[in-house]
């Protein structure tokens, strides 16, 4: 509430959380929790489709119809992204259809393939966009913004991981 005091209407205040993981089966406590952010005056939700506790590898795919009923449960003005378990664009469309959220957010198939929802299509010129150029880029980029060494070892390696893991 304070942020909204402070700010007005001139900023959307967003919000980002996560199923609770005592929660039943109508995920009454993650349902009070986002509406008092909701109430505070969260404009922007990003609902990610596991608890804290669970883990992607380990837990499987996040739970879509909890990220729906979420997005069912708070005004239709508040705008909801669906976060967890987007890999490819095809996964990006298909929690868009289930949710029914206003847009998806992919954090880990973002930083293995950066061009995601592209298709890795260049999108001036049409030609694939393989992980090597990615990677060439991004180490442009890192170089021009004087990104620190140890982050941009950490993503060129997720960015290769992939191609080089499938090498004999």
């Amino acid at each position: 509430r304070r942020l909204r005091a402070d700010f007005g209407d001139e900023r959307i205040i967003s919000c980002k959380v996560r199923l609770l993981p005592d929660d039943d089966a109508a995920l009454t406590n993650t349902n009070v929790a986002v509406a008092r952010l909701v109430d505070a005056g969260c404009g922007l939700l990003c609902v990610h489709g596991r608890t804290r506790i669970q883990n992607k590898h380990l837990s499987g795919a996040p739970s879509w119809p909890a990220v729906a009923a979420l997005r069912a449960a708070v005004p239709p003005d508040v705008v909801v992204i669906a976060n967890g378990g987007v890999a490819d664009a095809e996964t990006a469309a298909a929690a868009l259809a289930v949710t029914g959220a206003d847009a998806v957010m992919s954090g880990e198939g973002l930083l293995a393939n950066p061009a995601l929802f592209c298709g890795n299509r260049d999108p001036e010129a049409g030609a694939f966009v393989d992980a090597r150029r990615l990677a060439r880029e991004y180490l442009e980029l890192a170089e021009a913004t004087n990104a620190h060494p140890g982050d941009a070892r950490g993503h060129i390696f997720k960015m290769l991981h992939g191609g080089l893991s499938s090498l004999p």
